[in-house]
């Protein structure tokens, strides 16, 4: 059906611009045949064509601030136009429409097969333009979307992304709807292999929940098992980044890590994080791991290493110590999680060698208690994109709704900054610009804001629109003042001869422009933006306005106005087609017919009258 549909739209846009193209003829004939009869009028009216298309206005300078809006050259040369790859955005509004040449050029030399880029480029003066799609350029693989709640972030951003890439994806759903919505759609039309890590059977939408045992995915390389039980360790052990003493959470992590590299190196193959919590627990247990680890070779010795760090813990710093680590880890009392980590049922290297869609739904109200699962999946996900080894080619998408409750994770950090040549891309979902904190504090912010594309679609906090305004910048502006003046006299004089009386008035007018600093957007207008509008701030260029388009909004009408036009183009054509094969044979092979040859003479009898 779908390919159906694809060829349709392929055919209609061909026919469609075909139809233009005989339009173009129409005039180009008309214009002759004006210039024929009346030259003096028809190069006057050029002239002026020309001229008011290169007549500018009165512009301000940049002394005060060169701040714009983004222009469709801008777009174009940045690649955020007339792609299928990067993160949908909406519609492009209030630019400047393409010159007439341009749109000309685009008209009639784009390739057949972009014959719908050229309808959108040349339709974009009419009344009802054909909508101007913007991406995310490739050159920008991260983006971070704000927008309050309510403001259309999964309808207008998530879902679009989620029904137009093609790529293997893990998708961050709390609530479970994007599942519902899309895992149908990317199994059937993409060929993806859907998988859903729902512990809690949230999404409903036909999958059997699968689980994931993270230590499945290192086991084998103990050149690598104590780094990557560190990095789990990190992800289970949540931080924030603002702890009074970092002491106790770094020792959590050293007993977390010198038992995970135990299970992976010296526990059977079956083991899993049930069993890091059933150790945890028990103090005695842990004991004896610890004097286990302490005669193992495992790893290349560093088994014994880490026992010793773990074995120097004594007293109530070591009963501290314990308690954090355990209180960490009472995530895994549950069945429902358990069940979800006892074992590996599908291949994670699918994300990376095939075609994959993970969700990972977890309930929206136990996301803060649920962080430390969602992180050790998510980092360990990203960490075996990192073992592939780099490829600019391979893409693994992240899309992370409600981003703001997995807290600071290195290995999130490591995909932002170094992911791009490995294939990964990103998509965050915050609330506001201050949840960012959460995920990156400190001076990790600013490389995170440096590094992805801003989209900001609707706030109402004021800290956000204030970082707005001034990421956007201050422009020039022009100050017009007028003045204006009218002065009536009347003088007179009487003498003994004569008596003399004069009268005088007139007016004065005059303008003075002066050039002032304005913010191109302050925060009360941020503010104020309307709710179907999205400001885009990508790297390296001007600011972008932007009309949603959320995923239900039907595009291009209804099957029968799409049927109507391409009949009435189909016939447009055809009829062009007939004059021009009639006009040729008239002025070749039919020059001696009768019928032609009367024609002639009756022609040349008008244009000497």
């Amino acid at each position: 059906m779908k390919r159906r549909t694809y060829t349709f739209n392929n055919l209609a846009a061909i026919m469609e611009r075909l139809s233009e193209i005989c339009k173009l003829i129409w005039v180009a004939g008309l214009v002759a045949l004006s210039f024929c009869v009346f030259p003096p009028a028809t190069a006057i009216i050029g002239i002026y064509f020309v001229w008011k298309n290169s007549s500018r206005s009165l512009n301000a300078g940049t002394s005060h601030g060169s701040a714009r809006w983004a222009s469709m050259k801008d777009l174009l040369i940045s690649g955020c136009l007339f792609q299928q790859s990067g993160v949908f955005l909406g519609k492009a509004v209030g630019l400047t429409p393409f010159s007439w040449w341009f749109r000309i050029r685009a008209l009639l030399c784009l390739p057949v097969k972009r014959s719908k880029t050229a309808m959108e480029i040349v339709s974009n003066v009419w009344k009802n333009p054909k909508p101007l799609i913007v991406r995310v350029p490739e050159q920008s693989p991260h983006t971070a979307i704000f927008g309050a709640s309510g403001s259309g972030k999964s309808t207008s951003f998530a879902m679009p992304m989620l029904l137009r890439c093609l790529a293997s994806l893990i998708c961050l759903d709390p609530k479970g709807e994007l599942a519902r919505q899309s895992a149908r759609h990317r199994e059937r039309e993409f060929g993806h292999e859907i998988v859903l890590i729902d512990p809690f059977n949230i999404a409903k939408c036909g999958y059997e929940p699968q689980s994931f045992n993270p230590l499945d995915c290192f086991r084998n390389d103990e050149s690598r098992v104590v780094d990557e039980a560190r990095r789990m360790a990190s992800s289970l052990i949540v931080t924030t980044g603002k702890e009074s003493e970092r002491f106790w959470t770094d020792a959590a992590i050293s007993v977390t890590t010198a038992i995970l590299a135990y299970l992976m190196t010296e526990a059977k193959e079956g083991a899993s994080l049930n069993h890091l919590r059933d150790i945890t627990s028990n103090p005695q247990m842990v004991e004896q791991i610890l004097q286990m680890m302490l005669q193992s070779d495992k790893a290349h010795g560093l088994l014994r290493r880490l026992a010793g760090e773990v074995g120097g813990y004594e007293g109530k710093t070591k009963s501290s110590v314990y308690s954090v680590t355990n209180s960490n880890l009472s995530f895994l009392d549950s069945v429902a999680v358990g069940n979800a980590l006892c074992e590996t049922t599908f291949d994670p290297n699918v994300l990376i060698t095939g075609k994959c869609t993970i969700y990972l739904v977890l309930p929206i109200d136990r996301l803060k208690e649920m962080a430390s699962l969602q992180r050790v999946i998510l980092s360990t996900v990203i960490n075996l994109v990192f073992a592939a080894g780099e490829d600019p080619n391979r893409r693994v998408h992240l899309l992370l709704d409600e981003s703001a409750s997995l807290g600071p994770m290195d290995s999130l950090y490591n995909c932002v900054q170094f992911g791009r040549s490995f294939g990964l891309r990103s998509t965050f979902l915050f609330q506001s610009s201050s949840q960012v904190d959460r995920c990156f504090p400190e001076s990790q912010r600013s490389d995170f804001m440096s590094t992805v594309s801003k989209v900001f679609a609707g706030s109402d906090d004021l800290d956000t629109a204030k970082s707005v305004s001034e990421m956007m910048g201050n422009s020039t502006i022009l100050s017009v003042t007028e003045q204006s003046g009218l002065n009536n006299g009347q003088t007179g004089s009487t003498g003994i001869h004569d008596q003399t009386s004069s009268r005088n008035w007139g007016t004065n007018n005059s303008t003075s422009y002066a050039e002032q600093s304005r913010s191109l957007m302050t925060p009360a207008e941020v503010l104020t933006l309307p709710r179907h509008l999205a400001i885009a701030i990508l790297p390296g260029m001007s600011p972008v306005l932007i009309e949603k388009m959320p995923y239900y909004r039907e595009v291009g009408g209804g099957i029968l106005r799409r049927a109507f036009s391409f009949v009435s183009d189909a016939a447009f054509v055809g009829a062009t087609l007939f004059v021009l094969a009639t006009a040729t044979w008239v002025l070749t092979l039919g020059r001696n017919e009768p019928a032609v040859v009367q024609l002639l003479e009756a022609s040349q009898g008008f244009w000497r009258r």
